[in-house]
This record gives structure tokens, C-alpha cells and sequence, in this order.
């Protein structure tokens, strides 16, 4: 896949916050003379990459990066991730409620898979 060398109005990149947050945001607006590039979720990254990352311009923590598969990739993961441990989390639930309150086929379907 080829390279990005510059950021362009209405191109998606893949945001994440440096912490947990990754999101797919658009470019809404670019400024040629300072080489900055706004997100639709409004923050302010360098328009040229360092590397294969569009840095932030304000000094806080994240960046954003080039949609391309391998970073398509990292996103489906990071959205299975938080679906993963929902669904965990309400399995969790049911079986608290003890087995008198949960349908016994359920229970015999979530031992299998598990």
C-alpha cells in the first residue's frame, strides 16, 4: 500500500488518544501554511506524517494514523476487545443469578463454547 505523504480534506484516519480511545475520524479542514489538519472530532494534528503517524499540534498525548489495512485491522480488534468484555460482563451477570434463575440450555451452550 502506498505511503501517505500528506493529509487531505475528507481523507479517514484512525485516531487514538494514546490511552484507550481509537476512533475513525475525517478530515475536515487543512491549513497549507502551518501544515495542520483538523479531525471531524475536532483536534488539530500535523498535516505532514513523522514516520507513518500524524502527530498532535497542541503537545497533548495522541495521533492519528493512515487507514490502511493493517490499521483497519487494529481498529475491528480494539472494537472486539469492548464487545468481548460486554459480553463477558453479562455472562458474568447471569451466572451470578445462580442456575435456578438462568435457562438450562443457555448454561449447557456457554459450557460448550467455553
Amino acid at each position: 500500500m502506498d505511503k501517505i505523504k500528506k493529509l487531505k480534506p475528507e481523507q479517514e484516519v484512525l485516531y487514538h488518544d494514546g490511552k484507550t480511545l481509537y476512533e475513525i475520524a475525517k478530515v475536515v479542514e487543512i491549513n497549507k501554511q502551518q501544515k495542520i489538519a483538523k479531525l471531524s472530532n475536532k483536534v488539530v494534528v500535523s498535516r505532514i506524517p513523522s514516520g507513518e503517524i500524524f502527530g498532535r499540534t497542541d503537545g497533548k498525548e495522541g495521533y492519528a494514523l493512515p487507514l490502511n489495512e493493517k490499521n483497519q485491522t487494529l481498529f475491528q480488534a480494539y472494537k472486539a476487545y469492548h464487545e468481548l468484555k460486554r459480553k463477558l460482563e453479562n455472562i458474568q451477570h447471569e451466572l451470578r443469578n445462580g442456575f435456578k434463575g438462568s435457562d438450562p440450555k443457555y448454561i449447557l451452550k456457554l459450557n460448550n463454547l467455553l
